[in-house]
């Protein structure tokens, strides 16, 4: 049985232009969208980042659970570079993983990432006792994708800080350390602990073979 007669791999027809266009670029569209929509109307208090973003009192508030998920979609409007480097890494090698995995199962492993490294964010932020922190950014979701990418391509040529010439594997050591460096550093702007959730759930979802869409399709009514 080849990979496209997989359940989770079939697709399914689709009529519109934007849910025809692969979940790697719907995600990078939906990102742009709301940079753009929090400059345009969310005024200089950028009400609308602001809401979906992720505090550490989430945890303990049922009813906001879902900042879980919407902090991974809204970025800094204080500099582009925060979602414009987020969004070319997540084009870059989304598109491969996607094509491995089909449009549903990748789509279930990226929120899945970006809730996962939420929920244990705020988990550390509170046992720390941390109340004035916010988080916001898919880079948790987009490290996982990065690391999916290079256990399955781990001889590929990257181009490491654009221009040095390095098999993927080597790219992924050099960035898992940086983070692993920094991720307790104090009075960080970056949350680097949330890149190495993503990138430990990385490993264990292809070390382990798991799928998750039909586990979710089983729980969902």
């Amino acid at each position: 049985m080849g990979i496209h007669d997989r359940d989770y791999i079939r697709e399914e027809p689709h009529s519109s232009l934007f849910v025809s266009q692969p979940v790697v670029i719907q995600l990078v569209i939906i990102n742009a969208v709301l940079f753009v929509a929090n400059i345009l109307i969310g005024g200089k208090d950028a009400w609308l980042t602001s809401s979906l973003l992720m505090r550490p009192d989430t945890l303990t508030q049922p009813w906001m659970w879902w900042q879980f998920l919407t902090y991974g979609f809204v970025h800094s409007s204080d500099t582009s570079w925060h979602i414009m480097g987020n969004m070319f890494v997540l084009w870059m090698f989304g598109r491969q993983v996607e094509n491995v995995y089909g449009r549903r199962e990748f789509l279930t492993f990226y929120l899945t990432a970006i809730v996962l490294g939420g929920v244990l964010w705020s988990l550390r932020q509170t046992a720390m006792g941390v109340e004035s922190a916010s988080m916001l950014g898919a880079s948790g979701g987009v490290v996982a994708i990065f690391l999916l990418y290079i256990f399955h391509f781990p001889k590929h040529t990257l181009l490491f800080m654009m221009f040095i010439p390095m098999p993927a594997w080597m790219v992924g050591v050099l960035v898992i350390g940086s983070d692993l460096s920094l991720a307790f550093v104090p009075n960080t702007h970056v949350a680097f602990d949330v890149h190495l959730i993503g990138a430990t759930f990385a490993a264990c979802y292809f070390y382990g073979h798991w799928r998750l869409f039909p586990l979710v399709s089983r729980l969902s009514f």
